[in-house]
């Protein structure tokens, strides 16, 4: 009986303790550290998605801080970090908007955000669904992410470098609520599932010996010394002709020189025409590029979502969103 009695106080006390505690989402990821997925913890079903998706943007914030240049000794920029942009798109056109987020880690040595993200509202839920890592693409475009408006459904455009270059592709994502679909455009002096040989770019052709020739001279008197000796060019210290080397140069035939020659659509080969009639099917459309080297101001947006603001004005899409949560044109 005594035993029964200790085992129910026990109970007792333990539901008391836990009845007492209130965790958010923001403190349990705080508490765990980056090992906890914010979709993992923002799960409150009776969040508004604009509820949702400021836990979101307060849950990258103590993740990545805020955005901060760090320069070197010639005071230029090497590398960036924190929250670059965040951004509304109606990605899959059904009235209620995705959120987009740009950032660094503070470790980053990069000076353009390395991680693209994007979350959905999907049953009362701020529920990641696209995760990327943008690279600079081999025509040293700024823009590596664009928001793009299809009259068949939005679309988001990321690019990719690989291998100095050689590699590339460009992959549209479009969303149908549920899952992500991608279609790449892959570009390359090799090809899509080539192995490169990046130590071919270290090596040196032979240094070749250039004679140059000799150069018109007219008659001059004679070189003598102080007893009026004729003296030589040797022991003037001058040369009759030069020489020189050519610079080091890279020679080697798996170095990329620019011109591509493998092109793919969705994993099957294709011709450099097909490859361009269909990206350009894709340029031609509304686009949005995103500079991914520049931070932007994402108080407005963090203002609006937490109720304080009564619209937030997206600068990427230009639409405007009231306080009620819906859009407007």
């Amino acid at each position: 009986m005594k035993k029964t009695c200790c085992v129910l106080l026990i109970l007792s006390l333990v539901v008391t303790l836990f009845a007492g505690c209130s965790f958010s989402p923001v403190d349990y990821i705080r508490t765990k550290g980056a090992e906890v997925n914010p979709a993992a913890v923002i799960d409150k079903t009776e969040y508004t998605w604009p509820q949702a998706y400021s836990e979101v943007l307060s849950v990258c914030g103590s993740k990545y801080g805020t955005f901060t240049e760090t320069k070197g000794k010639d005071d230029e920029v090497v590398s960036r970090s924190g929250v670059f942009f965040a951004g509304l798109f109606d990605w899959n056109s059904d009235g209620t908007p995705e959120l987009f987020i740009g950032s660094s880690g503070k470790d980053s040595k990069s000076a353009s955000a390395e991680n693209f993200e994007v979350y959905s509202y999907i049953n009362g839920k701020a529920v990641p669904v696209l995760s990327e890592k943008p690279g600079a693409n081999a025509e040293d475009e700024e823009n590596t992410v664009s928001l793009i408006k299809s009259d068949e459904g939005n679309i988001i455009g990321v690019s990719h470098s690989f291998s100095g270059g050689k590699k590339n592709d460009r992959s549209f994502y479009t969303f149908d609520g549920e899952k992500v679909a991608c279609a790449k455009l892959y570009f390359g002096a090799v090809a899509e599932d080539a192995k490169v040989d990046e130590t071919a770019e270290k090596t040196t052709a032979a240094q070749e010996t250039t004679t140059l020739p000799e150069e018109e001279t007219t008659a001059e008197e004679p070189v003598t010394d102080e007893n009026g000796e004729p003296v030589t060019a040797d022991e003037t210290g001058e040369e009759e002709n030069e020489t020189t080397e050519a610079e080091e140069t890279t020679a080697s035939p798996e170095t990329y020189n620019g011109s591509y020659t493998y092109f793919s659509i969705d994993g099957k080969d294709c011709t450099a025409s097909e490859f361009n009639a269909k990206l350009n099917s894709y340029n031609s459309l509304n686009t949005v590029d995103i500079d991914l080297s520049q931070g932007a101001d994402i108080s407005v947006l963090s203002a609006f979502l937490s109720g304080s603001a009564p619209q937030y004005t997206d600068p990427y899409s230009g639409i405007i969103y009231a306080s009620d949560a819906k859009a407007e044109n």
